[in-house]
């Protein structure tokens, strides 16, 4: 579970401490769900002007009993250094039962923190705005997966990208990662690949920056990928990478960006043909173009020639896209017709993220629709 920062782990007006003040049989069955008590957020700033410094370590200390054995997700919120903070003896007795952790703490507590061993750590997430140039070097941990969000990318430092970057050369056991860039000016990759041999699950989002995604990506050696997402910002030009290594596993792809762009449509068809082994394609567009229709459209006689032999789902968000009719449907037609090659795989499953229904359908169009959801899988979901 990720806690936001709505959520005030000691507050009695939320649960599970409202729960179980509606009654005496309430409060029995609370205290008997340990797991209602697992996940703990606190804002150290705000409960150490809030509280008595009794009352709030007692609260604290009831709250970490009452999860007994459970594994726990923490989120903490500070603007200053934590390691002299009375709560922190209270918290790290618990440290062998965290399993997720979310930090928006100032880098010496970063530092301070993460000295500590971690040994059921599955997701550990920052949060943290860096604004000064002497960055610290701090133990990353061995974990499954790690986000960094606002972290190192948010300012215009080169020698925060740097660090960055190194932060991502250490992460040789993260499975699963999520990139969010902001702002970036010298990387600092130094001509070094950035190997990261056991990443399955790899969200990039690009905001501003053009390009950034695709020079950081570059860079990337994933030879366990099968999972990515890539999302641009909106009416902007998105700069898909240039070169892939990834692509002998990857089977799962997401695109969020604005095919109504004059370029993206060519930039996008031209990465496809770096990942020949897509089983899973979702788009997220309001608009496709005839050319994007057509790249995706298998051709007579030339189908080795064609993008994406493998594909068997194709997901499209929001709803049935702006495009011309005739070719929107002759597309997945093309992909679910008899007589394919041996190595060609059969589209089965066609899915819109909303109901929707075509613009200037007409009878013929209509029956061909009609016949095409009745050979493929097509969910609308509500």
């Amino acid at each position: 579970m990720h806690i936001k920062k709505t959520l005030d782990s000691l507050n009695p007006h939320h649960s599970p401490w409202s729960i179980s003040h509606i009654s005496q049989r309430w409060q029995t069955i609370t205290l008997a769900c340990p797991m209602l008590w697992s996940h703990i957020a606190l804002d150290l700033d705000q409960y150490e002007t809030g509280f008595s410094d009794g009352l709030y370590m007692f609260r604290v200390g009831l709250y970490l009993k009452r999860p007994r054995e459970c594994d726990l997700s923490i989120s903490l919120w500070s603007n200053y250094c934590v390691s002299e903070h009375s709560v922190l003896g209270l918290l790290k007795a618990t440290i062998p039962q965290w399993t997720d952790l979310t930090i928006n703490l100032c880098p010496e507590s970063i530092k301070y923190l993460t000295k500590n061993s971690f040994p059921v750590l599955q997701r550990f997430e920052i949060n943290s705005l860096i604004k000064r140039k002497n960055i610290f070097n701090y133990h990353i941990l061995e974990i499954k997966s790690y986000m960094l969000q606002n972290f190192a990318f948010s300012t215009q430092s080169t020698t925060q990208c740097h660090h960055c970057v190194r932060v991502l050369r250490q992460l040789t056991s993260a499975k699963r990662l999520i990139l969010r860039v902001h702002k970036m000016n010298n990387l600092g990759l130094m001509d070094r690949a950035i190997i990261m041999p056991c990443v399955e699950r790899l969200e990039f989002k690009e905001k501003k920056c053009e390009g950034s995604m695709a020079r950081l990506f570059n860079a990337l050696r994933l030879p366990s990928l099968t999972f990515l997402s890539l999302m641009f910002t909106k009416a902007s030009r998105s700069t898909f990478p240039t070169r892939f290594e990834g692509s002998a596993t990857l089977m799962s792809l997401h695109i969020n960006c604005d095919l109504g762009h004059s370029d993206n449509t060519k930039l996008l068809l031209r990465f496809l043909t770096l990942t020949p082994h897509i089983m899973l394609l979702r788009l997220s567009t309001t608009i496709i173009p005839d050319d994007m229709l057509c790249g995706l459209t298998l051709a007579e006689g030339k189908k080795k020639n064609s993008l994406l032999l493998s594909l068997h789902t194709l997901e499209i968000a929001p709803s049935i896209p702006e495009c011309d009719v005739k070719m929107f449907i002759r597309m997945p037609e093309s992909r679910y017709e008899s007589g394919s090659p041996g190595d060609c795989r059969r589209l089965e499953r066609l899915q819109f993220e909303q109901p929707g229904e075509f613009a200037l359908l007409d009878l013929e169009d209509q029956e061909r629709w009609e016949t095409l959801c009745r050979s493929l899988d097509v969910f609308y979901v509500f």
